[in-house]
């Protein structure tokens, strides 16, 4: 788990695109800049925009063709903006409403609103907001490939980089089945089961996104730009010993190690295109 987690609803503004001839980076660049929050608290966020961005919006960025079947019609960017947030500091077991507001009239209002909405839960008793494990029909999963598809793609990846048209492809499956939870509650189980540090429940009127990831993608603090890529994982052992074991194992791993390496020289190589000339370093590997 990380050690904040937040907490909003009601976004004051919704942005949301699909096949547009408007960029939508553009857009969301635009509305940043409108919107901007100025934090001066040790909070790491106090309200804002938080949504997502699609793979195919690299469609914007690189002049490609679209060839990808858009089969499930989600928006290619959805964010909310939001003036304000509950922060909740695992660390130090403290419980904040935040909000990003100059206007002291506003945020005031903001905060009863906040309260009047807490207390109304309150009312309904403690059962409206108390985890309750359900027993549910397991989900009968389904991938959009057979495995004689899969099998071919793979080929198909293997000889791409053979001809040098290539030299990394992201070949995913993508998993299909019904379920008796809600979106929530589902996420909820999620987080249960494999807590990780990174996640999101996202509620869009037409959009549910349940996000869970140990790894940090991309964070951007003062104008200076991180990432974390992780490759390579192995189980929890069952004591300290075996944990040990497993960690060297995965350290003494060439084929780990390799893709590790792929994958920093491409993220190395994809920052270093907005970024000064020699700025980006690696200070540690593994």
């Amino acid at each position: 788990m990380g050690r904040y987690s937040f907490i909003s609803s009601q976004p004051f503004k919704v942005l949301k695109y699909k096949d547009t001839d408007e960029n939508p980076l553009e857009v969301l660049k635009e509305e940043l800049h409108k919107y901007r929050v100025v934090n001066d608290t040790n909070l790491p966020f106090v309200g804002g925009a938080v949504g997502y961005l699609s793979y195919d919006l690299g469609n914007y960025i690189e002049n490609l063709p679209r060839t990808a079947v858009d089969d499930i019609e989600m928006p290619d960017m959805y964010f909310g903006f939001y003036n304000h947030v509950i922060v909740i500091d695992h660390l130090v077991q403290k419980t904040y409403i935040a909000t990003p507001n100059i206007d002291i009239e506003l945020e005031e209002k903001i905060i009863d609103n906040i309260e009047q909405r807490i207390l109304k839960e309150e009312k309904k008793g403690i059962d409206s907001i108390c985890y309750e494990e359900k027993e549910v029909t397991p989900i009968r999963l389904k991938s959009n490939f057979t495995k004689e598809e899969f099998k071919n793609a793979v080929q198909s990846v293997r000889e791409y980089i053979r001809q040098g048209d290539i030299y990394q492809a992201n070949l995913t499956q993508r998993f299909s089945g019904e379920t008796e939870l809600t979106s929530f509650e589902l996420y909820r189980d999620l987080r249960r089961f494999s807590p990780a540090p990174f996640g999101a429940f996202l509620n869009f009127e037409d959009a549910h996104i349940l996000s869970n990831s140990p790894e940090r993608f991309i964070r951007c603090v003062n104008k200076r730009i991180e990432t974390r890529p992780i490759k390579g994982t192995r189980p929890r052992g069952k004591d300290k010993k075996e944990d040990l074991r497993l960690q060297q194992e995965l350290r003494n791993s060439e084929k780990d190690r390799a893709e590790l390496l792929m994958i920093v020289d491409l993220e190395r190589n994809d920052i270093g295109r907005i970024s000064k000339t020699g700025s980006v370093k690696v200070p540690e590997l593994l």
